[in-house]
């Protein structure tokens, strides 16, 4: 039976390691939303939502069980608007498990009825973070090791 995931995140940018994670939550649940939000904690994104949106559309172009979507708002409430009942995370190391574990508490408080699941990362994924991909980007550095193509060929032409 199938049953759709939602993968939320600022994605700024997506790397291999949120491909994973995606991927193998499709091959596990079915469908998968990617839940793109914007940067709220942040004052300026390295990639605006809406681009950072068709990017990873660009990379699932082939998938028919992913599918992006915008977040607004409370994660939580906007999981209920929409009729999802489940979140997936994936977790590089313990600091990723400490502060997801506070967020499922947080979460649960808000809303019970919503469950996570959490994927470990890869192996080769486990130290691989948004923040190292934009500092590498922004000093000019290739980045075309750590995320898929059409989001390193944008911060490329950028």
């Amino acid at each position: 039976m199938s049953k759709t995931v939602v993968f939320p995140g600022t994605f700024d940018p997506f790397t291999f390691g949120h491909a994973d994670i995606a991927r193998r939550a499709e091959a596990l649940f079915g469908s998968v939303v990617i839940a793109v939000a914007g940067s709220e904690t942040r004052k300026s994104p390295l990639i605006p939502k809406e681009q950072r949106m068709h990017l990873i559309e660009e990379v699932f172009r082939d998938h028919t069980g992913i599918r992006v979507m915008p977040l607004e708002g409370l994660l939580v409430h906007w999981m209920k608007e929409q009729g999802f009942a489940t979140i997936v995370r994936g977790l590089r190391n313990g600091g990723d498990f400490d502060d997801e574990w506070q967020q499922v508490g947080i979460n649960r408080t808000l809303c019970p009825d919503i469950e996570t699941v959490w994927l470990p990362a890869a192996s080769g994924h486990s130290v691989l973070a948004s923040h190292f991909v934009r500092e590498i980007a922004s000093l000019g550095g290739d980045v075309g090791g750590l995320v898929p193509s059409p989001i390193a060929d944008w911060l490329a032409r950028r």
